[in-house]
């Protein structure tokens, strides 16, 4: 990964010259698929030469796994399956976010609005990323909320900078597969939209105090804490960049990005929905956190056979027991389905399957390829694949990959009553 970027090529361009699907680079390069010894000999040769070996056209891409940028692996040797990305306008702003690593797999999650905007608050906003880098470098445990928000507050008295934040420590909930904790509280400072699907809901983020610097006083509101937190989306936006999208509405602002992080599209990048040619009256920032972690994330060509059938006698093995095989079979039927939509719509190309097991439910996704076509139309159709999908599993949705491609998310709750007991 550092040969390529170094290079300045993107996932897809170095899929490009080695002639694999920007799917197989992106599992590479995370770990979840290891290349076979003459496929890594290409990658590097093409990666030292810059080039040197003949450019054959690849399959087509879907989108990459990336990281968050500046937040490394969380000490302890442990590391929160957590995908970001941000956006920002212009640059460099009064407003900024912050995702930090502390001990015991937890993130600091932290979203700063200086007073005024643009480069006239630029030193006021790099002084106080720094001095929260520093706060938290020191850690050798988590810290409480209440003492992280006390201190930032008295470094803003120190400094005389008036400013406005929100602040949340994400945890990996202790004995819960694929959970966290989630503490968090505003002061001065809009809460984001805590996003928990499909289905979806958005429960309340986190309270909102005065603006900082506040007295002791100010500080006594008890921090929204929601444990064992099923997978979940965190989206976090400035005012500016609300009042821009709700046409001086914040409110409005508010609804347009939970429209969109609930819907088909909440996959694509953010600049195809947050830039516009809109004169800049404020600082504007965003920013995404998801949990992406997964029992079994497995890519393979959607012609194989042999690999469809192992990964569904697999899917088989972790369900039956509590649903029965009756329900399994209309479970699994669900998923051929899916995959044979992912044929039919994305070609000869390579179709990903993940699953997880959640507190709540079972869930399955079959993402392919091919165009971003389906529409809702024939979702919704009586005599669709998709009707057959949901004769197996309690929610089917259907979104649009990062770059192009279909994702199908099949869900299966439990526990079932009136499970049957198997023969």
């Amino acid at each position: 990964m550092l040969a390529r970027r170094r290079r300045g090529w993107t996932q897809k361009e170095l899929a490009r010259r080695v002639g694999r699907s920007q799917t197989i680079i992106s599992h590479f390069e995370a770990g979840r698929m290891k290349p076979a010894p003459s496929v890594l000999r290409e990658i590097e040769s093409v990666l030292a030469e810059g080039g040197g070996l003949p450019v054959r056209e690849a399959e087509r891409a879907v989108s990459p796994v990336f990281s968050l940028p500046d937040l490394p692996a969380v000490p302890e040797g442990g590391s929160l399956p957590v995908r970001g990305d941000s956006w920002q306008r212009p640059e460099q702003s009064g407003d900024f976010m912050l995702c930090l690593p502390l001990p015991r797999e937890t993130i600091l999650v932290a979203a700063v609005d200086v007073a005024g905007h643009g480069t006239a608050v630029l030193p006021s906003a790099l002084y106080l990323q720094g001095w929260l880098r520093g706060w938290t470098g020191g850690l050798t445990t988590p810290p409480r909320l209440q003492s992280l928000v006390e201190e930032f507050c008295r470094e803003l008295s120190r400094v005389k900078i008036d400013a406005g934040g929100y602040f949340a420590l994400i945890s990996r909930s202790r004995g819960a597969a694929h959970a966290v904790s989630y503490e968090a509280v505003a002061y001065g400072f809009r809460p984001p939209l805590l996003i928990l699907g499909p289905p979806f809901r958005t429960p309340k983020s986190a309270d909102l105090g005065p603006p900082l610097p506040a007295t002791g006083a100010d500080l006594s509101i008890s921090p929204v804490r929601l444990d064992r937190l099923p997978p979940w989306r965190l989206v976090l936006a400035s005012d500016g960049l609300l009042s821009r999208l709700g046409e001086g509405q914040e409110e409005r602002g508010l609804r347009f990005l939970q429209q969109w992080q609930t819907g088909p599209a909440r996959d694509e990048f953010p600049e195809r929905h947050l830039a516009t040619g809109v004169p800049l009256t404020d600082d504007e920032s965003f920013l995404l956190l998801q949990w992406t972690g997964w029992d079994m994330d497995q890519a393979f060509a959607i012609a194989d056979d042999a690999e469809r059938h192992r990964l569904l006698r697999t899917l088989g093995q972790k369900v039956e027991d509590a649903l029965g095989p009756r329900r399994t079979a209309a479970f699994l039927q669900a998923v051929v389905e899916a995959m044979s939509n992912a044929r039919r719509h994305g070609g000869e190309g390579i179709v990903t399957v993940r699953f997880r097991e959640e507190p709540e439910c079972w869930r399955v996704e079959v993402e392919d390829e091919g165009p971003d076509n389906v529409g809702e139309k024939q979702i919704e159709r009586s005599e669709s694949g998709f009707a057959l999908m949901r004769r197996g599993a309690q929610a089917v949705d259907v979104r649009k990959g990062r770059e192009r491609g279909t994702v199908v998310s099949l869900i299966l709750e439990k526990p079932l009553p009136e499970v049957e007991s198997r023969a």
